[in-house]
């Protein structure tokens, strides 16, 4: 679940991702439903939203995206796709403060944020292509942030890059050498400072492209409902490899060469 504080207009959303770091349909819930709230709040006048030390956060829990294949269920794709566009069409910015960690769906969280502040540890990655699943969701809010060449780089390779490349990128607006929590603060001093009515309309005409985003999640859908997704991600999702992955021993959740 999300645990969320608003206090002196800043409203501070931690994600609770557990040890693995997996979006289950709850953790987005709770994701979007707080976002939606705090939005309403007169008081709030901007959103920081984070993990604990070490981890970010990962992809669907490949289980539930298991299940949900099986039985042609977009309702957990709907979900993540609303949450996307809750931090997109907040009314307040919005700032991802990642100290760790981040691959597949927990890098949509990122791009669709309106700053991104990084430690010097932080590391993203798209690996999905490696059991099969495409980041259809999460390609509209990252076509906001990066070239076209560099995304394509980062779906096709799969692997793991580090924060001066995620800033070289444009995923990154600034690397916190001095501490995640020492940027964020300087920086919500700044937007505190901003006019209130201003930030709002400014994001109210150059938010997310929701047609956009609506036709990646009817994409997603239709990939999902492919005849034996259910068996690939189960595989997966148990360390067994594909049937077309070439490479010894078993493929794990984030694998890939750095």
């Amino acid at each position: 679940m999300t645990g969320s504080e608003l206090r002196a207009g800043v409203a501070r959303l931690s994600l609770n991702v557990g040890a693995s770091g997996t979006l289950t349909s709850d953790c987005v819930r709770a994701i979007a439903d707080a976002i939606e709230d705090l939005s309403k709040e007169d008081e709030c006048r901007v959103i920081v939203l984070s993990s604990k030390d070490g981890l970010f956060g990962a992809g669907f829990d490949l289980a539930e995206a298991g299940d949900a294949a099986a039985r042609g269920d977009d309702a957990p794709a709907q979900r993540f796709a609303r949450c996307l566009l809750a931090i997109s069409r907040a009314r307040q910015p919005v700032i991802a403060a990642v100290d760790g960690t981040t691959t597949a769906g927990a890098v949509g969280l990122v791009a669709a944020s309106d700053i991104v502040i990084a430690s010097p540890r932080a590391t993203f990655q798209l690996p999905e292509m490696a059991f099969g699943m495409l980041p259809a969701i999460i390609t509209p809010y990252l076509k906001r942030r990066m070239p076209p060449a560099r995304l394509r780089y980062l779906v096709l390779s799969t692997r793991s890059i580090d924060v001066r490349e995620a800033h070289q990128y444009g995923l990154v607006d600034e690397i916190a050498e001095l501490g995640v929590d020492h940027a964020v603060e300087r920086q919500v001093r700044r937007i505190v400072r901003s006019s209130p009515e201003a930030l709002v309309e400014y994001k109210r005409q150059f938010g997310c492209d929701c047609y956009e985003s609506e036709q990646s999640v009817v994409r997603q859908a239709e990939w999902m409902r492919r005849p034996g997704m259910d068996r690939i991600i189960a595989d997966f999702a148990n360390g067994l490899a594909p049937e077309w992955f070439s490479g010894p021993g078993k493929v794990r959740s984030g694998s890939g060469d750095n």
